[in-house]
């Protein structure tokens, strides 16, 4: 009668561990790079959403202040960086390429927070009369960009500030570094192609 109540006690105690059903950790978001189906325990940093930005952009930037004439619309590329985190944005505008990083903070936003400390520029474009020589200058540009549910259109406001870093001369005088300064907020929108 004991070899048959071991059995029982065995038999159940099988039954027991075999019925539970393993948690298997990954990311359950179908929208992510990185989406498994067999997960059923996600953290948020076990997602990455880096595809959901990459691609070619055609982008208007709306600026109705000092930049209004300078950025009114460009080419972007986003690609994926080794930090699944990250994306690489390359602006292509009338004053050369723009790169930046971006900071992916959601799986619908990118964070933009960059300091470009030797960009180089035409001044004419900025100030008539400054001559086609390219000069160095500090750009300054943040934003937080949300990309649309489609993954075809990101937008939002970009705030950008620019000013020389060399000296440049307007009509025969000498303008020190840091005296011309351009600020602006412009509403961007880049559509992919």
């Amino acid at each position: 009668m004991n070899i048959n109540r071991f059995f029982i006690l065995i038999f159940f105690a099988s039954l027991i561990f075999s019925s539970c059903k393993k948690e298997v950790e990954g990311c359950t978001d179908t929208l992510a790079d990185n989406y498994d189906a067999e997960a059923s325990v996600s953290k948020p940093e076990d997602c990455t959403y880096q595809k959901r930005f990459t691609g070619d952009y055609t982008c208007t930037f709306g600026c109705k202040g000092s930049l209004a004439g300078v950025f009114q619309s460009a080419d972007m590329n986003v690609s994926e960086l080794a930090v699944k985190s990250e994306v690489n944005m390359i602006i292509q505008s009338t004053i050369g390429p723009i790169p930046v990083k971006g900071t992916i903070i959601s799986k619908d936003s990118v964070k933009i927070d960059a300091v470009l400390d030797n960009l180089e520029v035409v001044p004419e474009i900025f100030f008539p009369g400054t001559g086609s020589t390219p000069i160095k200058a500090t750009a300054v540009i943040k934003s937080t960009l949300a990309i649309s549910s489609d993954n075809k259109v990101l937008s939002g406001p970009i705030k950008m500030s620019m000013s020389n870093k060399e000296p440049v001369v307007i009509s025969g005088i000498p303008i020190p570094a840091g005296t011309l300064k351009l600020d602006d907020t412009c509403d961007f929108k880049g559509t992919k192609k």
